[in-house]
């Protein structure tokens, strides 16, 4: 077992070696053990990822002095996502063959205190974090939740290969003629989940009732309309859950109805 850790330490070792060579030793020492906590313990909790390895090292260290290090990981100015984790990420996504990308947008709260927008990559039915905006919770904004969007839109823009495409996947928060225009704007498609009061027409200058067809649970209708305030039409679905919960509306630009995502 500890053989095997070694060896597995190296390899990591390795690969950060290649990608962010010109990193300091003991910023990219950190950055390994960081990174080796969080794929041993399959968890971003401090108190698992030190625990898991006090378990798994042979030294008497308890696990107080490895979330110590873990911490002093995270506080080091070295370690950002840009100089740390970026080329690595970009020498993977240049490697794979996928012509359109899935761009994951949503929002959290830590306790309200924190608000983190994150833009995730889904590569193998994982995600992989590409780019976050943090900003204090409960306190006046000073700038506009499309004006946050920008910045994680653009940080995707960089690390995807030349001549590639993205769609942007979005719950209804995002489903909005704001959000959808930049992304097109962008050159990008969207899927984003919209409030059932949005008014579509459709081919032939008809508003479908869509709460009309899916009154019954499990029902579930799709149709190609356009709201006069997105760029590029749209194809809309809806349907109700098995639960009797309310309607689920959806909405997705044609070009990515056309991809098949």
């Amino acid at each position: 077992m500890t053989t095997s850790i070694r060896h597995f330490i190296r390899a990591v070792d390795s690969s950060f070696c290649r990608s962010i060579g010109d990193t300091p030793q003991r910023t990219r020492q950190r950055l390994v053990l960081l990174t080796l906590s969080i794929l041993l313990s399959g968890s971003l909790t401090l108190r698992r990822m030190a625990s898991t390895q006090a378990s798994l090292t042979p030294q008497t260290t308890c696990a107080a002095s490895h979330e110590r290090r873990l911490r002093r990981a995270l506080n080091d100015p070295l370690l950002t996502w840009e100089r740390s984790a970026a080329p690595l990420v970009r020498r993977i996504l240049t490697r794979q063959r996928v012509r359109r990308w899935v761009v994951i947008l949503d929002e959290t709260a830590q306790a309200e205190h924190l608000r983190v927008l994150t833009a995730t990559l889904r590569h193998r039915g994982r995600a992989i974090p590409r780019a976050w905006v943090c900003w204090p919770g409960q306190t006046k904004p000073t700038v506009s939740s499309w004006e946050r969007c920008r910045p994680a839109r653009d940080q995707v823009a960089q690390a995807l290969p030349a001549h590639a495409s993205a769609a942007v996947a979005a719950d209804r928060a995002f489903g909005g003629p704001v959000f959808t225009d930049q992304v097109a704007a962008h050159g990008w498609d969207w899927l984003v989940r919209v409030h059932g009061p949005t008014r579509w027409q459709d081919a032939q200058g008809r508003v479908p009732q869509r709460a009309q067809r899916v009154a019954q649970r499990g029902a579930r209708w799709k149709g190609v309309a356009r709201s006069s305030k997105m760029q590029g039409g749209g194809r809309r679905a809806s349907w109700r859950c098995g639960d009797g919960r309310a309607p689920v509306h959806c909405c997705w630009s044609v070009a990515c109805h056309a991809a098949g995502i």
